[in-house]
């Protein structure tokens, strides 16, 4: 096993297209479906197959009036086709490469306290892997 070399999450980046955005925060979870293929013969153990790949994840920014990030480009609107890179660090050795996604929701936040938020939250639809690894 090689020697750790663990990373901060204040170089991270992420590109929609080929627009980089000013976020704080990306999430991205790859899911794996398993079918159920169970027996009367599997001796009382359930037995899965591994099955689909999907991923869905999160966009988290302050709202930037002067580069919405409704305006195209990036397109962050419900049901927008996007490209996305998410990096670990701006080196860019390491990154989710997402070829297709769609946005499924786009919550904001304005609060008396605060800074104005804005989310994109997206699905893939087709292949995606982790570049770098």
């Amino acid at each position: 096993m090689a020697t750790p070399e663990f990373k901060h999450g204040s170089g991270g980046r992420c590109i929609v297209g080929s627009t980089t955005m000013y976020i704080k925060e990306w999430t991205f979870e790859a899911k794996g479906d398993l079918e159920d293929v169970t027996h009367m013969e599997s001796s009382g153990y359930k037995e899965k197959l591994p099955a689909l790949k999907d991923g869905s994840g999160t966009l988290r920014m302050i709202w930037d009036a002067a580069n919405p990030p409704m305006a195209n480009p990036p397109n962050l609107v419900v049901h927008a086709q996007i490209a996305l890179k998410l990096y670990i660090d701006k080196a860019g050795s390491v990154y989710w490469n997402i070829a297709k996604a769609f946005i499924t929701t786009t919550p904001m936040a304005c609060a008396v306290d605060g800074a104005i938020t804005f989310e994109a939250n997206f699905e893939t639809s087709g292949t995606f892997s982790m570049a770098g690894v």
